[in-house]
């Protein structure tokens, strides 16, 4: 299973952004958004410039319907990353 896959590095790295955002995106991807959200907002505080995980945390919450989260994330990644800002805000806070 590859959420149990990826539970593996985040236990042995706690402290590791990388392994919170790959924790998340798997869970993402096995439909299950809010634990997702609770992965990716651990890779940010400890990362606070991870721009994956921002943007995970963005697809997450469109997911779940939570728009008022999605401006407050798009002017996170337009501080971070301009071009990747703009795609998220076409794919999920214009539509």
């Amino acid at each position: 299973m590859y959420i149990g896959i990826s539970i593996r590095p985040v236990g042995a790295s706690p402290d590791e952004p990388w392994a919170w955002r790959r924790l998340g995106d798997a869970l993402q991807s096995g439909g299950e958004p809010t634990e997702s959200i609770a992965a990716l907002r651990q890779a940010i505080a400890l990362t606070r410039d991870y721009v994956d995980a921002w943007y995970g945390l963005g697809t997450a919450h469109a997911a779940l319907g939570n728009r008022a989260q999605l401006m407050d994330i798009y002017e996170a990644l337009r501080t971070l990353h301009s071009a990747l800002a703009d795609e998220f805000f076409e794919d999920f806070v214009s539509p």
